[in-house]
């Protein structure tokens, strides 16, 4: 680690979004790391149970502060990011919202980072790449979304890019699907969590079709470990997770970590678009149907070449701890 990479390191971090899918990880990595983080987020319920949770775990809290606060408010945000070496926006809005909100949301984020002089973390997804069209895509693939929610998410990476032009240094990195114990917003969590409780379980997408997913504790440590670099700003990282793997398999990883017996279902397209006609969530996911039938998968090793090895859980062990969380959340 050179001089450069130590002082930042070691400085503050902001994670906006703080109790969502990845903010929760990104949190108690930046602790374990021993560095001062602001955690924050719209709930102050969300935030207070975060709280109460790492300081379950014996992490050290006297390190954490939690501000509630609108990422849409400026003044509360460029408060909140005062101080602050590393932003790390992890803070999404509903799909049904995303054209309106999204690239604001951006835009907003940039405005507080040049403030205070921060540099940005941004979390994004494979959206922006549109259809496949290399066997193991990096980051030389095009970006020609098809879909509205690719092209705005595309429209999002362009504020960061845009940033870096003007002097807010900005690293994106995108991930794949997310699961674990603190990723509710999610597909396989409403699969897990049914087969947790003991439930009639369906999974999304066909099952003999191998998908990637990233589990949310090796996202966290991939992107703090890559945002002391240098290196890192002014472009975008592919972070993989542990491979492709058939829903078929990780079907059976859940079942034998809480013994479960019954068969698990599949929700298609066609089911899904029925879902959609009682549910907006699913009618909005319906356009990203594709990615369930012609699955993206990226290449890491541009990220590894920099920044060293990701962090690879096994889709066996990811599962077992996660659907076990869930169980055990249910249970108390």
């Amino acid at each position: 680690m050179d001089q450069t990479m130590m002082e930042k390191s070691a400085g503050k971090s902001v994670v906006l979004g703080a109790t969502g899918n990845i903010g929760t990880e990104l949190v108690r990595c930046l602790l374990q790391n021993g560095e001062m983080t602001v955690a924050f987020a719209r709930s102050e319920q969300k935030l207070n149970e975060l709280k109460r949770r790492l300081e379950e775990e014996k992490l050290p809290i006297d390190l954490l502060q939690t501000i509630k606060g609108d990422i849409f408010n400026q003044e509360e945000l460029v408060k909140a990011c005062e101080g602050a070496d590393t932003i790390y926006q992890s803070a999404n809005v509903p799909y049904s919202e995303w054209k309106n909100l999204l690239v604001p949301l951006a835009q907003n984020v940039v405005k507080a980072a040049s403030s205070v002089g921060a540099r940005i973390v941004a979390v994004d997804n494979i959206y922006g790449y549109g259809r496949r069209q290399q066997v193991l895509v990096d980051e030389t693939h095009p970006k020609n979304p098809h879909t509205r929610k690719g092209k705005i998410r595309l429209a999002m990476e362009q504020v960061w890019m845009e940033a870096n032009q003007s002097g807010t240094k900005v690293a994106i990195f995108k991930l794949p699907d997310f699961y674990g114990p603190d990723a509710p917003n999610t597909l396989l969590h409403y699969t897990l969590s049914a087969i947790a409780a003991g439930k009639s379980a369906m999974y999304i997408g066909d099952q003999s079709i191998a998908r990637e997913f990233i589990y949310m504790p090796d996202a966290a440590k991939a992107l703090v470990k890559a945002a002391a670099y240098p290196e890192a700003y002014g472009q975008a990282w592919n972070v993989p997770g542990a491979g492709s793997i058939k829903g078929s398999d990780l079907m059976s990883f859940a079942a034998e970590a809480v013994s479960y017996g019954k068969r698990v279902g599949t929700i298609g397209r066609f089911m899904m678009a029925f879902a959609g006609l009682f549910n907006r969530q699913y009618r909005e996911y319906l356009e990203m149907m594709y990615l369930l039938e012609e699955p993206l998968i990226l290449n890491g090793s541009a990220y590894e070449s920099v920044f060293g090895e990701i962090p690879k859980t096994t889709y066996k062990e990811g599962i077992a701890v996660t659907i076990r969380a869930l169980k055990n959340q249910l249970e108390q």
